[in-house]
């Protein structure tokens, strides 16, 4: 799972997705069919940005290799995005996320095929009832993905990720 940066709670925790926005995590991921401990969660920017605003281009440029290494040292089946900056920093295109929710995304990253299944973030859905609606029925859609949807999936090249990943 993959998230735009930390709320307020979170970056002051460690530990991302606390709170209201944290429980709808936990619902969605039941939903899905799995639990928080077998997910990894992370986010683009590693920290809050000032006043909650969004992440400037040098923060997400400086933090991007570190998400990528992390995706390449966990290989998961499939890359959950939720909100728009993790869908566009992981896919590569511009879609928005009320046009893709739900769906998945084949795309590449680092060379490599990956399946992005993006939602809308639990912060924006535990505010917006219809948007927790729709969150609660992708993750559904989630848990009954076919089996072999995540064949395509193949782990990253942990040597070829991009420059300013941790080593």
């Amino acid at each position: 799972v993959v998230l735009d940066a930390p709320g307020y709670h979170d970056d002051r925790s460690g530990h991302l997705l606390t709170g209201d926005p944290g429980r709808l995590l936990d619902e969605v991921l039941t939903l899905a069919g799995r639990t928080r401990d077998q997910v990894y969660v992370t986010s683009v920017v590693k920290c809050r940005p000032p006043s909650g605003r969004a992440p400037f281009p040098d923060e997400i440029e400086s933090c991007e290799g570190w998400l990528f290494r992390e995706l390449a040292l966990v290989e998961p089946r499939i890359v959950v995005t939720l909100g728009s900056l993790a869908l566009r920093l992981v896919t590569g295109r511009q879609d928005k996320v009320r046009d893709v929710h739900g769906t998945m995304l084949h795309t590449q990253a680092q060379g490599r095929d990956i399946v992005v299944w993006p939602l809308y973030h639990p912060a924006a859905a535990a505010q917006i009832p219809q948007l927790a609606d729709e969150l609660r029925t992708d993750a559904r859609a989630l848990g009954r993905r076919p089996r072999g949807a995540a064949s395509v999936v193949r782990p990253f090249d942990i040597d070829t990720a991009p420059a300013g990943a941790p080593d």
